[in-house]
């Protein structure tokens, strides 16, 4: 639970998002994110959205 940033204004705002995805992290609190075991699962999911959503070009002009 988010005692910080409840999660019902949250979650209102993400699917509104065009390329939004809503990941949660049962019993991790606000700052627990980035840090330990809650951070190792997290990264991957950041990686992934990054990776699906920010492709990096060759360079090449076309």
């Amino acid at each position: 639970m988010d005692s910080v940033a409840p999660a019902g204004p949250t979650l209102s705002y993400a699917k509104t998002a065009p390329k939004g995805v809503v990941q949660l992290y049962d019993g991790v609190g606000h700052f627990e994110i980035y840090y330990g075991d809650a951070f190792e699962k997290a990264i991957v999911h950041y990686l992934e959205f990054l990776r699906d959503n920010l492709p990096v070009g060759t360079g090449e002009k076309h």
